[in-house]
């Protein structure tokens, strides 16, 4: 996907910088004056650089503003897809008839830096789920099964009930069980925030991906994988990834109507002007749709909310969701059922 997305940025890219070498030749004519074969040459050679700008690289709004009139929910693509429409189609019927304005190098433009925007979002969703993920890699990918032959590895996931498991110092404890024989320091901060070690010894439980401090232990291995507990902690990773908090809804519900609210002002805006001055119509009309895009709105919500959860799971701090980060960002008391430290320790 991103990769997909990089190609259409620089094809992008590439007809935005070739439209604006030719706008600027344009540019100078106004002021200079030019030849009318090298204005037509360079009208229908940006002609030809939008072609494939607005087929392929702008493909994705096009895409969006279909799916959210077959869902009958407006979105930001539509206003987008709109306005290139209208450019696009203004912009070729003046370069064929020889005379108006084009607007290319503008489209080109668009169509670059709103790629590039919906990049970075992309990308910093991407980096926040990433450090979503890297809990994941809490628990080990392998255990050692203890035997009557000896020692051997087997992939963590395949641990039975009943297995008995060999952990040495310095790793992580593979299921949950209970130890029987040896004893030991766990650091159990990745389930109760508490960074000082507990002395364990035989009969004591063991969870999956606490930090086996000090000594070798064999213990029993009860549940592993997804049932165990730091497995049921990582259910709670992905659900929060699939949960919007409230001020993200409530974005999109105010986009919804936001892009509603354009159009209907954009097609007054397109009959005034038809009276006015028929001429200028479209362009104030693709100046409003172009303007008026809600994608601070409708971008900045979500990205804020993803980057804060990922700025705290790189930093060890787990927030189940983006609704428990909106309560968390107003004015109230917080009551700590103490598991953990919560200060410096002193």
């Amino acid at each position: 996907e991103d990769r997909r997305l990089l190609i259409r940025i620089a094809v992008a890219g590439a007809c935005f910088g070739n439209a604006m070498l030719m706008a600027f030749a344009l540019y100078g004519g106004l002021f200079d004056g030019i030849e009318l074969e090298f204005s037509q040459m360079f009208r229908w050679g940006s002609m030809l650089t939008l072609i494939p700008s607005v087929t392929y690289a702008a493909a994705p709004f096009f895409r969006g503003a279909a799916n959210s009139l077959k869902a009958r929910v407006p979105n930001m693509d539509l206003p987008i897809a709109v306005g290139l429409s209208l450019g696009t189609i203004a912009g070729v019927v003046n370069t064929v008839r020889g005379a108006g304005e084009i607007y290319f190098d503008s489209l080109t433009a668009l169509i670059f830096l709103l790629l590039a925007g919906r990049w970075l979002q992309s990308k910093q969703q991407r980096r926040a789920m990433d450090a979503a993920e890297l809990l994941y890699s809490l628990a080990p990918a392998s255990a050692r099964v203890v035997e009557p032959s000896g020692v051997r590895e087997v992939p963590a996931e395949n641990v039975l009930p009943g297995t008995r498991l060999e952990v040495r110092p310095s790793e992580t404890i593979p299921a949950d069980g209970v130890i029987e024989s040896g004893s030991s320091s766990l650091d159990l901060s990745i389930l109760t925030g508490e960074s000082r070690p507990v002395e364990v010894s035989a009969g004591s439980p063991v969870s999956a991906g606490t930090l086996n401090v000090s000594g070798t232990i064999i213990m029993v291995a009860e549940v592993s994988g997804a049932k165990s507990r730091l497995g049921r902690l990582m259910k709670l990773v992905d659900e929060a990834e699939l949960h919007r908090a409230p001020i993200v809804l409530e974005a999109d519900k105010l986009a919804a109507k936001f892009v509603v609210r354009v159009l209907a002002l954009a097609v007054l805006t397109l009959v005034a002007w038809l009276f006015i001055r028929p001429g200028e119509a479209i362009d104030h009309t693709i100046a409003l749709l172009v303007v008026s895009c809600p994608c601070a709105l409708a971008l900045a919500t979500p990205l804020a909310v993803s980057a804060a959860i990922g700025q705290a799971a790189r930093v060890g701090i787990f927030i189940k969701g983006g609704d428990t980060l909106e309560r968390l960002a107003k004015q109230a008391t917080l009551w700590f059922d103490k598991t953990g430290t919560l200060t410096e320790g002193a």
